[in-house]
C-alpha cells in the first residue's frame, strides 16, 4: 500500500474520534480547530489562524463568516488601513468550546493510548 493512502487512512481514523460531538454542535472539523485554536491563544489574525489550523486563507474566511454568523466569532478590523483582521471567539463560541472540549480531550487521550502501544 502507498504511504499517501496509508496516510489519508490514518486521518479518517482520526477523524471519526472527532466528528460525532463537532456534528452535534453543527460544526465542521476544520471550524472546530479554529474555535479550540482561539480558545487557546485568546484571539489570532487571519494569517496567523490559517497556518495554525492547516487551512486554506479562503476557507478561513469563509469559516469566519459563517461562525461570525452564528455569533460564536467576533472580527475585528486592526492597523492603519483596517486590513488586519483580529479574530476572537465570542462568549457564544467560549460556551461551545466549554461542551466541546471534554469530549476532544478524551479523543485526545485515545489518541496517545494509541501512540503508547505503537511505541513500545
Amino acid at each position: 500500500m502507498c504511504i499517501a493512502i496509508s496516510l489519508l487512512r490514518a486521518r479518517e481514523a482520526t477523524m471519526r474520534l472527532f466528528k460525532p460531538y463537532v456534528d452535534a454542535e453543527g460544526l465542521t472539523l476544520p471550524q472546530w480547530r479554529v474555535i479550540r485554536a482561539l480558545a487557546e491563544d485568546g484571539a489570532a489574525d487571519a494569517s496567523a489562524l490559517a497556518e495554525q489550523c492547516a487551512v486554506l486563507p479562503p476557507s478561513l474566511s469563509r469559516m469566519i463568516a459563517a461562525l461570525s454568523e452564528r455569533g460564536l466569532l467576533d472580527v475585528a478590523r486592526e492597523g492603519d488601513d483596517g486590513r488586519r483582521r483580529l479574530i476572537r471567539l465570542t462568549d457564544a463560541g467560549a460556551a461551545v468550546f466549554a461542551r466541546v472540549s471534554p469530549k476532544s480531550e478524551a479523543a485526545y487521550r485515545k489518541l496517545e493510548a494509541v501512540e503508547a502501544v505503537l511505541q513500545e
